[in-house]
Protein backbone atom coordinates (compact mmCIF):
# COMPACT_ATOMS: atom_id res chain seq x y z
CA UNK A 1 0.00 0.00 0.00
CA UNK A 2 1.43 3.39 -1.02
CA UNK A 3 1.75 6.29 1.41
CA UNK A 4 -1.04 8.21 -0.36
CA UNK A 5 -3.40 5.24 -0.21
CA UNK A 6 -2.52 4.64 3.43
CA UNK A 7 -3.26 8.26 4.37
CA UNK A 8 -6.55 8.12 2.45
CA UNK A 9 -7.54 4.96 4.30
CA UNK A 10 -6.69 6.61 7.61
CA UNK A 11 -8.94 9.53 6.67
CA UNK A 12 -11.73 7.12 5.72
CA UNK A 13 -11.25 5.35 9.04
CA UNK A 14 -11.46 8.63 10.94
CA UNK A 15 -14.75 9.47 9.25
CA UNK A 16 -16.04 5.94 9.85
CA UNK A 17 -15.13 5.96 13.53
CA UNK A 18 -16.55 9.47 14.07
CA UNK A 19 -19.89 9.65 12.20
CA UNK A 20 -20.36 13.27 13.32
CA UNK A 21 -17.50 14.28 11.00
CA UNK A 22 -19.06 12.29 8.18
CA UNK A 23 -22.41 13.98 8.72
CA UNK A 24 -20.68 17.37 8.81
CA UNK A 25 -18.96 16.64 5.49
CA UNK A 26 -22.29 15.65 4.00
CA UNK A 27 -23.91 18.90 5.20
CA UNK A 28 -21.04 20.94 3.72
CA UNK A 29 -21.47 19.29 0.32
CA UNK A 30 -25.22 19.91 0.37
CA UNK A 31 -24.76 23.56 1.38
CA UNK A 32 -22.29 24.10 -1.46
CA UNK A 33 -24.74 22.48 -3.86
CA UNK A 34 -27.65 24.66 -2.71
CA UNK A 35 -25.76 27.95 -2.98
CA UNK A 36 -24.17 26.98 -6.31
CA UNK A 37 -27.56 26.12 -7.82
CA UNK A 38 -29.00 29.41 -6.51
CA UNK A 39 -26.10 31.31 -8.05
CA UNK A 40 -26.73 29.64 -11.41
CA UNK A 41 -30.48 30.31 -11.22
CA UNK A 42 -29.91 33.98 -10.30
CA UNK A 43 -27.53 34.43 -13.24
CA UNK A 44 -29.50 32.51 -15.86
CA UNK A 45 -33.20 32.37 -14.99
CA UNK A 46 -33.94 35.52 -12.99
CA UNK A 47 -31.30 37.93 -14.29
CA UNK A 48 -33.92 40.52 -15.24
CA UNK A 49 -36.50 39.58 -12.63
CA UNK A 50 -37.89 41.94 -10.00
CA UNK A 51 -35.52 42.88 -7.16
CA UNK A 52 -37.92 41.37 -4.63
CA UNK A 53 -37.79 38.07 -6.51
CA UNK A 54 -33.99 38.03 -6.38
CA UNK A 55 -34.05 38.85 -2.67
CA UNK A 56 -36.55 36.07 -1.98
CA UNK A 57 -34.40 33.64 -3.96
CA UNK A 58 -31.27 34.33 -1.88
CA UNK A 59 -33.11 34.38 1.45
CA UNK A 60 -34.70 31.03 0.56
CA UNK A 61 -31.27 29.73 -0.35
CA UNK A 62 -29.79 30.50 3.09
CA UNK A 63 -32.82 29.22 4.97
CA UNK A 64 -32.68 26.03 2.93
CA UNK A 65 -29.03 25.67 3.94
CA UNK A 66 -30.04 26.20 7.59
CA UNK A 67 -32.65 23.44 7.36
CA UNK A 68 -30.27 20.83 5.94
CA UNK A 69 -28.84 19.63 9.32
CA UNK A 70 -32.26 19.89 10.98
CA UNK A 71 -34.12 17.58 8.59
CA UNK A 72 -31.25 15.11 8.28
CA UNK A 73 -31.96 11.90 10.18
CA UNK A 74 -28.75 11.38 12.13
CA UNK A 75 -28.90 8.30 14.38
CA UNK A 76 -25.30 7.64 13.29
CA UNK A 77 -23.92 10.28 15.69
CA UNK A 78 -23.98 7.80 18.54
CA UNK A 79 -23.47 4.64 16.51
CA UNK A 80 -22.07 3.28 13.30
CA UNK A 81 -25.20 3.80 11.18
CA UNK A 82 -24.03 5.58 8.04
CA UNK A 83 -27.00 5.42 5.64
CA UNK A 84 -25.00 3.40 3.13
CA UNK A 85 -28.19 2.37 1.34
CA UNK A 86 -29.22 5.98 0.65
CA UNK A 87 -25.78 7.31 -0.23
CA UNK A 88 -24.40 8.56 -3.54
CA UNK A 89 -20.73 7.90 -2.78
CA UNK A 90 -19.70 5.15 -0.37
CA UNK A 91 -16.07 4.57 0.52
CA UNK A 92 -14.85 1.37 2.10
CA UNK A 93 -12.67 1.19 5.19
CA UNK A 94 -10.28 -1.71 5.53
CA UNK A 95 -11.10 -3.80 8.63
CA UNK A 96 -7.49 -4.09 9.79
CA UNK A 97 -7.08 -0.30 9.79
CA UNK A 98 -10.31 0.12 11.75
CA UNK A 99 -9.14 -2.44 14.26
CA UNK A 100 -5.74 -0.79 14.63
CA UNK A 101 -7.28 2.66 14.99
CA UNK A 102 -9.63 1.56 17.75
CA UNK A 103 -7.08 -0.49 19.67
CA UNK A 104 -4.06 1.81 19.49
CA UNK A 105 -3.67 4.10 22.53
CA UNK A 106 -3.86 7.82 21.72
CA UNK A 107 -0.98 10.02 22.89
CA UNK A 108 -2.11 13.17 21.06
CA UNK A 109 -4.92 15.64 21.49
CA UNK A 110 -8.22 13.94 20.57
CA UNK A 111 -9.35 14.81 17.09
CA UNK A 112 -12.78 15.75 18.43
CA UNK A 113 -11.22 18.52 20.52
CA UNK A 114 -9.23 19.79 17.50
CA UNK A 115 -12.35 19.76 15.37
CA UNK A 116 -14.29 21.61 18.09
CA UNK A 117 -11.66 24.34 18.29
CA UNK A 118 -11.19 24.71 14.54
CA UNK A 119 -14.91 24.95 13.83
CA UNK A 120 -16.51 26.49 16.88
CA UNK A 121 -13.71 29.01 17.47
CA UNK A 122 -14.38 31.15 14.36
CA UNK A 123 -18.11 30.42 14.56
CA UNK A 124 -18.40 31.74 18.12
CA UNK A 125 -16.28 34.79 17.26
CA UNK A 126 -18.59 35.68 14.38
CA UNK A 127 -21.72 35.16 16.47
CA UNK A 128 -20.14 37.22 19.27
CA UNK A 129 -19.49 40.04 16.79
CA UNK A 130 -23.13 39.90 15.71
CA UNK A 131 -24.30 40.01 19.35
CA UNK A 132 -22.00 42.94 20.18
CA UNK A 133 -23.25 44.82 17.11
CA UNK A 134 -26.89 44.23 18.08
CA UNK A 135 -26.24 45.46 21.60
CA UNK A 136 -24.42 48.51 20.19
CA UNK A 137 -27.35 49.36 17.91
CA UNK A 138 -29.74 49.03 20.85
CA UNK A 139 -27.47 51.32 22.91
CA UNK A 140 -27.37 53.93 20.15
CA UNK A 141 -31.17 53.83 19.97
CA UNK A 142 -31.55 54.30 23.73
CA UNK A 143 -29.20 57.28 23.73
CA UNK A 144 -30.77 58.82 20.62
CA UNK A 145 -33.21 61.74 20.87
CA UNK A 146 -36.78 61.28 19.66
CA UNK A 147 -37.66 63.66 16.81
CA UNK A 148 -40.46 66.03 17.88
CA UNK A 149 -40.69 68.16 14.73
CA UNK A 150 -44.37 68.13 13.76
CA UNK A 151 -43.79 68.43 10.00
CA UNK A 152 -41.26 65.58 10.00
CA UNK A 153 -43.60 63.33 12.01
CA UNK A 154 -46.49 64.13 9.64
CA UNK A 155 -44.25 63.28 6.68
CA UNK A 156 -43.31 60.01 8.39
CA UNK A 157 -46.96 59.01 8.98
CA UNK A 158 -47.94 59.92 5.43
CA UNK A 159 -45.20 57.73 3.96
CA UNK A 160 -46.15 54.87 6.31
CA UNK A 161 -49.71 55.09 5.05
CA UNK A 162 -48.79 55.22 1.35
CA UNK A 163 -46.33 52.35 1.58
CA UNK A 164 -48.76 50.26 3.63
CA UNK A 165 -46.85 49.87 6.90
CA UNK A 166 -49.19 48.94 9.78
CA UNK A 167 -46.59 49.30 12.54
CA UNK A 168 -45.84 52.75 13.91
CA UNK A 169 -42.20 53.85 13.44
CA UNK A 170 -40.28 55.87 16.03
CA UNK A 171 -38.03 58.52 14.45
CA UNK A 172 -34.82 59.39 16.34
CA UNK A 173 -31.61 61.37 15.89
CA UNK A 174 -28.15 60.34 17.15
CA UNK A 175 -24.79 62.09 17.16
CA UNK A 176 -23.05 58.67 17.19
CA UNK A 177 -23.79 57.94 13.50
CA UNK A 178 -23.41 59.76 10.19
CA UNK A 179 -25.55 57.46 8.00
CA UNK A 180 -29.23 56.63 8.69
CA UNK A 181 -30.45 53.10 9.32
CA UNK A 182 -33.53 51.28 10.60
CA UNK A 183 -33.99 48.30 12.89
CA UNK A 184 -36.55 46.61 15.10
CA UNK A 185 -39.37 44.16 14.64
CA UNK A 186 -42.39 44.95 16.82
CA UNK A 187 -41.44 48.56 17.60
CA UNK A 188 -39.31 49.61 14.61
CA UNK A 189 -37.08 52.68 14.72
CA UNK A 190 -35.33 54.87 12.18
CA UNK A 191 -32.12 56.48 13.45
CA UNK A 192 -31.00 59.66 11.65
CA UNK A 193 -27.69 61.50 12.05
CA UNK A 194 -27.84 64.90 13.75
CA UNK A 195 -26.99 66.64 10.48
CA UNK A 196 -30.30 65.44 9.02
CA UNK A 197 -31.78 68.80 10.06
CA UNK A 198 -29.79 70.32 7.20
CA UNK A 199 -31.11 67.89 4.60
CA UNK A 200 -33.33 69.05 1.80
CA UNK A 201 -36.97 67.98 1.84
CA UNK A 202 -36.28 65.66 -1.10
CA UNK A 203 -33.38 63.93 0.68
CA UNK A 204 -35.36 63.59 3.91
CA UNK A 205 -38.28 62.02 2.03
CA UNK A 206 -36.01 59.61 0.13
CA UNK A 207 -34.42 58.41 3.37
CA UNK A 208 -37.79 57.86 5.05
CA UNK A 209 -39.22 55.95 2.07
CA UNK A 210 -36.07 53.81 1.85
CA UNK A 211 -35.98 52.95 5.57
CA UNK A 212 -39.74 52.40 5.91
CA UNK A 213 -39.48 49.98 2.99
CA UNK A 214 -36.81 48.07 4.94
CA UNK A 215 -39.13 47.93 7.95
CA UNK A 216 -42.14 46.82 5.91
CA UNK A 217 -40.09 44.00 4.37
CA UNK A 218 -38.66 42.85 7.75
CA UNK A 219 -35.16 43.26 6.28
CA UNK A 220 -33.45 43.80 9.64
CA UNK A 221 -34.56 40.48 11.15
CA UNK A 222 -33.92 38.74 7.81
CA UNK A 223 -30.41 40.17 7.70
CA UNK A 224 -29.68 39.01 11.26
CA UNK A 225 -31.00 35.50 10.57
CA UNK A 226 -28.96 35.18 7.37
CA UNK A 227 -25.86 36.44 9.19
CA UNK A 228 -26.33 33.74 11.84
CA UNK A 229 -26.57 31.09 9.10
CA UNK A 230 -23.45 32.42 7.37
CA UNK A 231 -21.60 32.41 10.70
CA UNK A 232 -22.52 28.77 11.26
CA UNK A 233 -21.30 27.96 7.74
CA UNK A 234 -18.31 30.31 8.01
CA UNK A 235 -16.04 27.81 6.24
CA UNK A 236 -18.19 27.91 3.09
CA UNK A 237 -17.34 31.05 1.08
CA UNK A 238 -20.46 30.59 -1.02
CA UNK A 239 -22.61 31.26 2.06
CA UNK A 240 -20.90 34.65 2.50
CA UNK A 241 -21.61 35.37 -1.15
CA UNK A 242 -25.26 34.50 -0.50
CA UNK A 243 -25.32 36.82 2.54
CA UNK A 244 -23.87 39.66 0.46
CA UNK A 245 -26.50 39.00 -2.20
CA UNK A 246 -29.28 39.15 0.42
CA UNK A 247 -28.09 42.56 1.64
CA UNK A 248 -27.50 43.82 -1.89
CA UNK A 249 -30.95 42.82 -3.13
CA UNK A 250 -32.61 44.25 0.00
CA UNK A 251 -31.04 47.63 -0.77
CA UNK A 252 -32.07 47.34 -4.41
CA UNK A 253 -35.67 46.61 -3.38
CA UNK A 254 -35.81 49.72 -1.19
CA UNK A 255 -34.17 51.82 -3.91
CA UNK A 256 -36.90 50.61 -6.28
CA UNK A 257 -39.52 51.60 -3.69
CA UNK A 258 -38.13 55.16 -3.67
CA UNK A 259 -38.37 55.28 -7.48
CA UNK A 260 -41.96 54.03 -7.39
CA UNK A 261 -42.82 56.62 -4.73
CA UNK A 262 -42.14 59.36 -7.29
CA UNK A 263 -38.51 60.36 -7.02
CA UNK A 264 -36.48 60.82 -10.18
CA UNK A 265 -33.55 58.55 -10.87
CA UNK A 266 -31.00 61.35 -11.04
CA UNK A 267 -32.40 63.10 -7.96
CA UNK A 268 -32.28 59.97 -5.83
CA UNK A 269 -28.78 59.05 -7.04
CA UNK A 270 -27.57 62.54 -6.15
CA UNK A 271 -29.08 62.34 -2.65
CA UNK A 272 -27.41 58.96 -2.03
CA UNK A 273 -24.05 60.35 -3.08
CA UNK A 274 -24.42 63.37 -0.77
CA UNK A 275 -25.30 61.12 2.20
CA UNK A 276 -22.35 58.83 1.42
CA UNK A 277 -19.99 61.80 1.15
CA UNK A 278 -20.90 62.91 4.67
CA UNK A 279 -20.91 59.37 6.08
CA UNK A 280 -17.91 58.19 8.09
CA UNK A 281 -19.45 55.13 9.75
CA UNK A 282 -17.29 52.04 9.92
CA UNK A 283 -18.66 48.54 9.46
CA UNK A 284 -18.76 47.87 13.20
CA UNK A 285 -22.57 47.99 13.10
CA UNK A 286 -24.17 45.05 11.31
CA UNK A 287 -27.12 47.04 10.00
CA UNK A 288 -28.25 48.03 6.53
CA UNK A 289 -26.84 51.52 6.06
CA UNK A 290 -28.53 53.48 3.29
CA UNK A 291 -25.16 54.70 2.04
CA UNK A 292 -23.09 51.53 2.40
CA UNK A 293 -20.05 52.46 0.29
CA UNK A 294 -19.38 48.80 -0.58
CA UNK A 295 -22.69 48.54 -2.45
CA UNK A 296 -23.22 52.13 -3.50
CA UNK A 297 -21.41 52.20 -6.91
CA UNK A 298 -23.44 49.30 -8.28
CA UNK A 299 -26.67 50.71 -6.82
CA UNK A 300 -26.08 54.12 -8.43
CA UNK A 301 -25.45 52.43 -11.77
CA UNK A 302 -28.70 50.45 -11.57
CA UNK A 303 -30.68 53.52 -10.46
CA UNK A 304 -29.44 55.59 -13.39
CA UNK A 305 -30.15 52.71 -15.80
CA UNK A 306 -33.69 52.50 -14.38
CA UNK A 307 -33.26 48.78 -13.69
CA UNK A 308 -35.29 48.92 -10.48
CA UNK A 309 -38.46 46.82 -10.80
CA UNK A 310 -39.62 45.83 -7.30
CA UNK A 311 -42.93 44.08 -7.97
CA UNK A 312 -42.66 40.43 -7.03
CA UNK A 313 -44.15 37.70 -9.19
CA UNK A 314 -46.47 35.42 -7.19
CA UNK A 315 -45.77 32.53 -9.54
CA UNK A 316 -42.08 32.98 -8.81
CA UNK A 317 -42.77 32.86 -5.06
CA UNK A 318 -44.66 29.59 -5.53
CA UNK A 319 -41.86 28.22 -7.69
CA UNK A 320 -39.23 29.06 -5.05
CA UNK A 321 -41.26 27.46 -2.25
CA UNK A 322 -41.89 24.31 -4.29
CA UNK A 323 -38.19 24.13 -5.20
CA UNK A 324 -37.08 24.45 -1.56
CA UNK A 325 -39.54 21.79 -0.39
CA UNK A 326 -38.57 19.56 -3.31
CA UNK A 327 -34.87 19.82 -2.52
CA UNK A 328 -35.38 19.09 1.16
CA UNK A 329 -37.60 16.09 0.41
CA UNK A 330 -35.25 14.75 -2.27
CA UNK A 331 -31.98 15.17 -0.38
CA UNK A 332 -33.04 15.35 3.27
CA UNK A 333 -32.38 11.68 3.98
CA UNK A 334 -29.86 11.08 1.21
CA UNK A 335 -26.20 11.11 2.12
CA UNK A 336 -23.73 12.32 -0.48
CA UNK A 337 -20.97 10.47 1.36
CA UNK A 338 -21.04 7.45 3.64
CA UNK A 339 -18.54 4.99 5.06
CA UNK A 340 -18.71 1.29 5.62
CA UNK A 341 -16.18 -1.24 6.78
CA UNK A 342 -14.83 -3.18 3.84
CA UNK A 343 -16.10 -6.73 4.10
CA UNK A 344 -13.48 -9.47 3.73
CA UNK A 345 -13.97 -11.91 0.88
CA UNK A 346 -15.67 -15.15 1.96
CA UNK A 347 -15.50 -18.38 0.03
CA UNK A 348 -18.46 -20.68 -0.59
CA UNK A 349 -19.13 -22.98 2.36
CA UNK A 350 -21.69 -25.79 2.68
CA UNK A 351 -24.32 -25.31 5.35
CA UNK A 352 -26.47 -28.34 4.73
CA UNK A 353 -26.17 -31.28 2.33
CA UNK A 354 -28.56 -34.18 1.81
CA UNK A 355 -27.71 -37.86 2.10
CA UNK A 356 -28.99 -39.29 -1.22
CA UNK A 357 -31.55 -42.04 -1.25
CA UNK A 358 -29.95 -45.34 -2.20
CA UNK A 359 -31.58 -46.53 -5.45
CA UNK A 360 -33.68 -49.67 -4.87
CA UNK A 361 -32.33 -51.41 -7.95
CA UNK A 362 -28.72 -50.79 -6.82
CA UNK A 363 -29.44 -51.92 -3.27
CA UNK A 364 -31.19 -55.13 -4.45
CA UNK A 365 -28.26 -56.02 -6.67
CA UNK A 366 -25.77 -54.89 -3.98
CA UNK A 367 -24.22 -52.34 -6.34
CA UNK A 368 -21.95 -49.70 -4.80
CA UNK A 369 -20.36 -46.71 -6.55
CA UNK A 370 -20.31 -42.95 -6.86
CA UNK A 371 -21.62 -40.03 -8.87
CA UNK A 372 -19.89 -36.67 -9.49
CA UNK A 373 -22.25 -33.72 -10.06
CA UNK A 374 -21.69 -30.09 -11.05
CA UNK A 375 -24.02 -27.16 -10.36
CA UNK A 376 -24.33 -23.40 -9.86
CA UNK A 377 -24.97 -21.73 -6.48
CA UNK A 378 -26.89 -18.44 -6.61
CA UNK A 379 -26.08 -15.38 -4.40
CA UNK A 380 -28.57 -16.52 -1.75
CA UNK A 381 -26.76 -19.85 -1.33
CA UNK A 382 -29.30 -22.06 -3.11
CA UNK A 383 -28.47 -24.53 -5.87
CA UNK A 384 -29.85 -23.53 -9.28
CA UNK A 385 -31.81 -26.68 -10.04
CA UNK A 386 -31.58 -26.62 -13.83
CA UNK A 387 -27.79 -26.22 -13.62
CA UNK A 388 -27.18 -29.67 -12.07
CA UNK A 389 -25.38 -32.08 -14.37
CA UNK A 390 -23.65 -35.42 -13.80
CA UNK A 391 -20.02 -35.20 -14.89
CA UNK A 392 -19.09 -38.82 -14.21
CA UNK A 393 -20.44 -41.85 -12.40
CA UNK A 394 -19.47 -45.41 -11.63
CA UNK A 395 -21.34 -47.43 -12.67
CA UNK A 396 -22.93 -45.14 -15.29
CA UNK A 397 -26.63 -44.15 -15.02
CA UNK A 398 -27.27 -46.03 -11.75
CA UNK A 399 -26.95 -43.20 -9.21
CA UNK A 400 -27.54 -40.19 -11.50
CA UNK A 401 -31.16 -39.34 -10.61
CA UNK A 402 -30.56 -39.91 -6.89
CA UNK A 403 -27.51 -37.63 -6.91
CA UNK A 404 -29.34 -34.84 -8.83
CA UNK A 405 -32.31 -34.90 -6.41
CA UNK A 406 -29.97 -34.71 -3.40
CA UNK A 407 -27.82 -31.89 -4.86
CA UNK A 408 -30.91 -29.74 -5.52
CA UNK A 409 -31.54 -29.61 -1.75
CA UNK A 410 -28.06 -28.42 -0.77
CA UNK A 411 -27.71 -25.11 1.08
CA UNK A 412 -24.54 -22.96 1.14
CA UNK A 413 -23.27 -19.78 2.71
CA UNK A 414 -22.69 -17.69 -0.44
CA UNK A 415 -19.39 -16.51 -1.77
CA UNK A 416 -18.81 -12.83 -0.89
CA UNK A 417 -16.56 -10.51 -2.94
CA UNK A 418 -16.07 -6.89 -1.84
CA UNK A 419 -19.03 -7.19 0.49
CA UNK A 420 -21.41 -8.51 -2.22
CA UNK A 421 -22.72 -12.08 -2.48
CA UNK A 422 -22.06 -13.49 -5.94
CA UNK A 423 -23.10 -16.50 -8.01
CA UNK A 424 -20.65 -19.41 -8.14
CA UNK A 425 -20.59 -21.70 -11.16
CA UNK A 426 -19.05 -25.15 -11.69
CA UNK A 427 -19.33 -26.31 -8.07
CA UNK A 428 -18.59 -30.02 -7.93
CA UNK A 429 -19.60 -32.65 -5.41
CA UNK A 430 -19.07 -36.44 -5.27
CA UNK A 431 -21.74 -38.72 -3.78
CA UNK A 432 -20.43 -42.07 -2.62
CA UNK A 433 -22.83 -44.99 -2.33
CA UNK A 434 -21.77 -47.73 0.15
CA UNK A 435 -24.30 -50.29 1.38
CA UNK A 436 -22.92 -50.61 4.93
CA UNK A 437 -22.81 -46.85 5.51
CA UNK A 438 -26.20 -46.28 3.89
CA UNK A 439 -27.85 -49.01 5.92
CA UNK A 440 -26.46 -47.64 9.19
CA UNK A 441 -27.55 -44.07 8.41
CA UNK A 442 -31.02 -45.15 7.33
CA UNK A 443 -31.37 -47.32 10.42
CA UNK A 444 -30.69 -44.27 12.64
CA UNK A 445 -33.01 -42.01 10.59
CA UNK A 446 -30.18 -39.74 9.42
CA UNK A 447 -31.01 -38.18 6.04
CA UNK A 448 -28.99 -34.91 5.85
CA UNK A 449 -25.55 -33.52 6.56
CA UNK A 450 -24.75 -30.33 8.37
CA UNK A 451 -21.22 -29.05 8.83
CA UNK A 452 -19.15 -28.26 11.90
CA UNK A 453 -15.94 -26.22 11.71
CA UNK A 454 -13.43 -27.55 14.22
CA UNK A 455 -12.40 -24.89 16.75
CA UNK A 456 -9.50 -24.83 19.19
CA UNK A 457 -10.16 -27.28 22.04
CA UNK A 458 -12.72 -29.42 20.15
CA UNK A 459 -12.45 -33.20 20.38
CA UNK A 460 -14.21 -35.79 18.24
CA UNK A 461 -16.07 -37.21 21.24
CA UNK A 462 -17.33 -33.76 22.28
CA UNK A 463 -18.53 -33.06 18.73
CA UNK A 464 -20.28 -36.45 18.61
CA UNK A 465 -22.02 -35.73 21.92
CA UNK A 466 -23.00 -32.24 20.76
CA UNK A 467 -24.79 -33.58 17.68
CA UNK A 468 -25.98 -36.85 19.24
CA UNK A 469 -24.21 -39.14 16.78
CA UNK A 470 -21.70 -41.93 17.33
CA UNK A 471 -17.97 -41.48 16.87
CA UNK A 472 -17.92 -44.39 14.43
CA UNK A 473 -20.53 -42.71 12.21
CA UNK A 474 -18.53 -39.45 12.24
CA UNK A 475 -15.36 -41.28 11.27
CA UNK A 476 -17.19 -43.26 8.58
CA UNK A 477 -18.88 -40.31 6.81
CA UNK A 478 -15.72 -38.18 7.01
CA UNK A 479 -13.44 -41.04 5.82
CA UNK A 480 -11.24 -40.87 8.91
CA UNK A 481 -8.75 -43.60 9.72
CA UNK A 482 -8.29 -42.34 13.30
CA UNK A 483 -9.90 -39.77 15.61
CA UNK A 484 -7.52 -36.90 14.88
CA UNK A 485 -9.05 -33.59 13.77
CA UNK A 486 -7.52 -30.19 12.86
CA UNK A 487 -8.56 -26.64 13.68
CA UNK A 488 -10.59 -25.22 10.77
CA UNK A 489 -11.51 -28.66 9.42
CA UNK A 490 -15.11 -29.02 8.21
CA UNK A 491 -16.75 -32.21 9.51
CA UNK A 492 -19.88 -33.64 7.94
CA UNK A 493 -22.46 -34.29 10.65
CA UNK A 494 -25.33 -36.62 9.70
CA UNK A 495 -28.65 -35.46 11.06
CA UNK A 496 -32.33 -36.21 10.63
Amino acid sequence: MTMGTSMLQELYTLLYEHPFFLISLDIVIKSILVVSLTLIVSKVLVKNAARSSNHLLWVSCLFCVALIPIIAITPGINGKETFVGNSIFVFAVQPEIVSAATSAPSTTLPFGVIFFLLYFGPCLLLLHRLLVSTIAVSGISKRAIVVRNKLEIEKLRMIESKIGLSRSVVLKQSKEITSPFSFGLISPKIILPVNSDAWSESMFEDVLVHEISHIRRFDWITMLSCHVIASIYWFNPLCWIALRKVNEEAENCCDAAVMEYGQTNAGYAENLLLIAKRSRDSHRLLVQMIADKRLLPKRIEQILENNMNSKINRKFVLLVLVSVVGFLVAFGNTRFVAAQAQQPDVELQPLSTVIPQYPTRAATREIEGWAQVQFTVDPSGNVVENSITVLDAEPPDIFNRSAIRAAAQFKFSPRVLNGIAVKVQNVQYVFRYALNESDELNRQGLTRYIYHEVARGDTLSEIANQYQVSISILMQVNTMDDGRIMIGQLLKIPTS
